[in-house]
């Protein structure tokens, strides 16, 4: 039930797609420029317009106006947005600029339009919202049934660039530096809980900190990712 592979981000679109994509949303949207922290989103603007990614990253949460989660990242190719039957209400989300982006914005009725008249398009939409579909039911799975110590261990495993290791080949860099509030967005969690269990995955020799970077112990992320496999 649980996933090796379970990664922060959405795969990567295919180019092909994401120029013919593109190409779409340039003729029928407008170009909105955000910086990093910028909120391009939230519920209601989410069901009355449909985004492009052009380039940069994106940060989508679920929220109940108090707590968040942070669902995953997108990058650039992504399609987001919810465009619902009239009528039916949409989770509470908000989507933050992760890093510099260009965004392409269309109206919820020309990408209805659209939809109707182009078939290449309407089929490139239901391949991207495919995609955010597995991957919404991976994180489902993930909170389900693993707890808040290995959901953190499959983030740190993830991050983990197994082509540079140090120290003679015994640890792997943590390729994002995630403050502890990051990581209980992401989690699930408490902040709190978050830094109690960065405790014990560091006296468990799972991670250790060097000058504030993470590393995985590559001994310990082999054999865990062997666990997740089976």
């Amino acid at each position: 039930m649980s996933n090796c592979t379970y990664s922060l981000s959405l795969p990567q679109v295919c180019p092909e797609m994401a120029a013919r994509v593109e190409a779409v949303f340039e003729k029928h949207a407008e170009t909105v420029e955000a910086s990093v922290k910028h909120i391009v989103a939230d519920t209601a603007d989410s069901t009355a317009y449909v985004y492009y990614l052009k380039s940069g990253k994106t940060s989508h949460f679920l929220t109940n106006g108090t707590d968040s989660k942070l669902l995953y990242q997108m990058t650039a190719g992504n399609v987001f947005g919810n465009v619902l039957p009239e009528g039916m209400d949409c989770v509470a989300t908000i989507v933050k600029v992760a890093e510099k982006a260009v965004i392409l914005r269309m109206t919820r009725e020309s990408y209805l339009s659209l939809l109707a008249a182009d078939s290449q398009f309407a089929m490139d939409m239901f391949k991207l919202n495919a995609m955010s579909g597995v991957h919404m039911a991976n994180e489902i799975a993930n909170l389900s049934f693993n707890s808040c110590k290995t959901r953190l261990m499959k983030i740190y495993c993830s991050q983990a660039d197994t082509s540079s290791p140090v120290d003679d080949g015994k640890w792997y860099p943590v390729r994002s530096k995630l403050t502890h509030d990051e990581l209980a967005d992401i989690v699930g969690s408490a902040r709190v809980t978050i830094s109690k269990l960065i405790n014990e995955l560091c006296n468990d020799g799972f991670i250790r900190t060097i000058n504030r970077r993470a590393q995985v112990n590559a001994e310990a992320y082999n054999a865990f990712i062997a666990c997740e496999g089976k």
